[in-house]
């Protein structure tokens, strides 16, 4: 009879479980990170637009002079940047 009980790993198993394949591999990587990163800054930009505008007391363009100061007041609230 077989003396090794159920409940112990053999080599085939554990050699089956710990080796793992590449799924994207090097370039499918980087790709996955740009994309990420492109929505991060995406994201972080509409963010910083959407508090701009709701601080702003007369509406939103960016053509009023204190549009730049909109922007730089966003970089110091620090709820806005969380």
């Amino acid at each position: 009879m077989n003396d090794i009980p159920a409940s112990t790993p053999t080599e085939e198993s554990i050699s089956a479980s710990t080796s793992t394949t590449a799924r994207w591999g090097f370039w499918g990587t980087c790709l996955w990170g740009l994309l990420i990163g492109v929505v991060f800054v995406v994201l972080q930009t509409v963010t910083v637009l959407v508090g701009a505008v709701v601080r702003s007391p007369d509406g939103f363009s960016p053509s009023d002079p204190g549009f730049e100061d909109l922007i730089a007041a966003a970089a110091e609230n620090g709820t806005l940047v969380s």
